[in-house]
């Protein structure tokens, strides 16, 4: 009888011992974080990858990844892995070569399953559990078309670039350089309309010709200096 409580002691100081070095392992705690959507447009690799908290090395543990079957809670293999080996006999016939899991990962507690060259009928519910913890998580896959991808790309470059385009217009507004040249434009047509024109030899009025100065040519715009069209010379009789 001494015996026996000496035993059960340790085996209480044993369990005491493990509960607080690893009390998620007693409790249950751990938990699976994983993407509660992901996206994919048909053909492309989805990843379902999800972390476990607290790390543990799965490497010796039992985990599926499994597809819902039906609203009763029902699913089907997608991938399963049984203490260091897959284990792909109750694998669904559409997943058969175009899944992979990363064993390496599984040493640092995350799950990564790739699902190669996804299609619409990929989309749904996928369960990823691991037993021997209670941890579980259900993430949902959508499959885009292609098409509607790329409709979706070149609208998104379209936007791109009419937003590029108005925010040049608003840089040289701001810093006024077309102000300027509009004011400048402006200033010119008004100096074309004040020039006076020259009369001509039957009494009517002649537009005047107009050359530029130096200074016009060299420093920028100033006014036109003014010749008339026509020169009436004066001839004088001699005395």
């Amino acid at each position: 009888m001494k015996t026996f409580t000496s035993l059960l002691d340790v085996m209480m100081k044993i369990l005491l011992i493990t509960f607080l070095l690893f009390p998620e392992t007693i409790l249950g705690e751990h938990h699976l974080t994983c993407p509660q959507t992901i996206e994919a447009a048909e053909g492309e690799d989805v990843n379902i990858q999800c972390g476990l908290d607290p790390p543990v090395n799965l490497s010796d543990y039992t985990l599926d990844v499994a597809r819902e079957r039906d609203d009763h809670g029902n699913y089907d293999d997608v991938y399963s892995y049984r203490r260091g080996k897959d284990h792909l006999d109750d694998q669904m016939g559409r997943y058969r070569g175009r899944t992979t899991l990363n064993h390496e990962d599984l040493i640092r507690g995350i799950v990564t399953l790739k699902i190669s060259s996804v299609n619409q009928s990929d989309s749904g519910e996928y369960k990823v559990y691991v037993p021997d913890l209670t941890a579980s998580f259900i993430t949902n896959i959508i499959v885009g078309s292609a098409k509607e991808e790329s409709v979706w790309k070149t609208v998104l470059a379209s936007v791109c670039a009419a937003a590029a385009a108005v925010g040049v217009v608003l840089l040289l507004v701001k810093r006024g350089v077309i102000h300027k040249e509009e004011d400048e434009s402006s200033e010119a047509k008004q100096l074309i309309s004040e020039i006076p024109e020259a009369p001509d030899d039957r009494g009517g009025r002649r537009p005047t010709q107009r050359c530029r100065t130096r200074s016009e040519r060299v420093g920028g715009l100033r006014p036109y200096a003014v010749i008339p069209s026509t020169i009436k010379t004066h001839q004088t009789s001699s005395a």
